[in-house]
């Protein structure tokens, strides 16, 4: 067995090359002169002058070539030409790649980097989540967290294009089998940055290297399978801006401590604004479980033109702000509800965009909101709307129907229907025991992971 150890002395041998870029920049191959000590060996170039790269993919058999632009941790870019002669750069994830020749040894640390992403996310999307997350959480401490702490802050700016998305959703996905659900806020956010910063949010991509007008072209960049993210508007379907205190009690304070929201709400674009709202959910929910007033949010999120930012600010808005602004985020909420129950005949198809995780989320918040009124009828409309999410997708959103599950049970205390809540009790801990509480602590950057890595699963230290 080993320890990630020789992983971060690989990343602190990258940093002259630095392994992953900043947003929106591209590493230049090395650049020794030819005949200079420690110079690459110069490869064969094409008649723009640049070095001419093939790569053999592991998914397929057909090959990429093209002219050399950069190399760096986010991906290989080759400029290659389209089927019409239009000239294209592709974004090739390291992960994605088997061989190349042509690039000489400037990318032998980032192939063997992204054998390892490769072995972990194929291992990920075969359901074998016990191996996979052997390989992926050291790496993703190791090359994004930094070991946590004020490190951390600087790892996310760097986790861009292809190759860093994966290992994010990798991550993600290995913490959401856990029911680390807190702690998956960070792989999510970096995910989410990696893939707006290509313009890459709100399409479906269809095939290996192809994308919509006006978006980076990657080959990778998304792992197989069951997706945890919504195409449309970038969220995770498991992670609602919907928090616990008495379920996590360990994870939001150490969750809520982290260096990287610093660097997370910084960002450009709605991914920071996601950052912000977040964050600001967990403070609240710390905040009100300690008997305090949380802190003012920013309502006039619920105005952006980004779907998900306006949904999330929805939700946050209902749970934290003053009781006009929580009245007026219930009727957004439930203008919502409105649109799902119309038929297609008598509306814009385009209008009927709620889906059922997102039924869940507002039905969650909307009954939350409620309970924070004082009148009966107020809180007889919480329990309806907080049962909804157990009874009907308890399934597809296991956590926030506990969380869900647990006010309910308590709401029904306080009226003196103690029965009513030994029944829920009973539902909770069958069919939603697993998902009572978060134990997001284990998996905070900065402690140790408790996932032994095999020699194996690691490739050689460069000498």
């Amino acid at each position: 067995m080993m320890t990630r150890s020789w992983i971060i002395l690989s990343v602190a041998m990258l940093a002259g090359g630095r392994c992953f870029a900043a947003p929106g920049e591209s590493i230049p191959l090395a650049t020794p002169a030819p005949g200079t000590p420690g110079a690459l060996p110069t490869p064969a170039a094409s008649e723009s002058g640049a070095a001419r790269v093939r790569v053999a993919l592991r998914s397929s058999q057909v090959g990429v070539e093209g002219d050399l632009v950069s190399v760096s941790g986010a991906g290989l870019v080759l400029r290659v030409a389209a089927a019409d002669g239009v000239l294209q750069d592709k974004t090739i994830g390291w992960d994605t790649v088997r061989t190349v020749d042509g690039v000489g040894a400037g990318a032998t640390t980032f192939l063997q980097v992204g054998e390892q992403i490769w072995r972990g996310r194929s291992r990920i999307e075969r359901g074998d989540f016990v191996l996979g997350e052997r390989v992926i959480e050291p790496l993703y401490a190791a090359l994004v967290a930094g070991g946590g702490g004020a490190a951390s802050a600087q790892a996310w700016p760097g986790l861009t294009g292809p190759t860093g998305a994966v290992l994010a959703e990798a991550a993600l996905r290995c913490r959401l089998n856990r029911g680390w659900t807190t702690a998956a806020l960070e792989p999510w956010l970096a995910w989410r940055a990696s893939v707006e910063g290509a313009g890459r949010l709100g399409g479906v991509i269809t095939s290996i290297g192809s994308a919509p007008p006006g978006q980076q072209v990657w080959i990778g960049g998304q792992m197989s399978g069951v997706g945890v993210t919504d195409a449309t508007t970038g969220l995770c379907v498991q992670l609602p801006p919907i928090f616990s205190a008495a379920a996590s009690e360990r994870a939001l304070p150490a969750i809520y401590a982290l260096g990287s929201w610093g660097a997370a709400q910084r960002r450009a674009g709605s991914t920071g604004e996601l950052a912000m709202l977040y964050r600001a959910a967990i403070a609240g929910e710390m905040a009100q479980s300690a008997g305090r007033v949380p802190e003012p949010v920013p309502t006039e999120l619920m105005k952006s033109a980004d779907p998900g930012v306006r949904l999330c600010a929805e939700i946050v808005v209902s749970r934290l702000g003053t009781s006009a602004q929580r009245a007026e985020a219930r009727v957004l909420l439930r203008q919502r509800l409105a649109v799902s129950r119309v038929r297609p005949a008598e509306s814009d198809v385009q209008q009927m965009t709620l889906s059922s995780w997102q039924e869940a989320w507002a039905r969650a918040a909307i009954g939350r909101s409620l309970l924070l009124e004082t009148d009966l009828k107020s809180k007889r409309e919480a329990l309806v709307s907080l049962l909804h999410v157990p009874a009907r997708f308890g399934d597809q959103v296991p956590w926030l129907a506990a969380i869900c599950l647990r006010e309910a049970i308590e709401t029904l205390k306080q009226m003196g229907d103690t029965e009513g809540a030994a029944r829920l009790a009973a539902d909770l801990n069958s069919r939603l025991g697993d998902f009572a509480n978060d134990e997001s602590t284990g998996a905070v950057p900065g402690e140790k992971v408790a996932v032994p890595v095999d020699a194996g699963d690691l490739p050689v230290p460069p000498k």
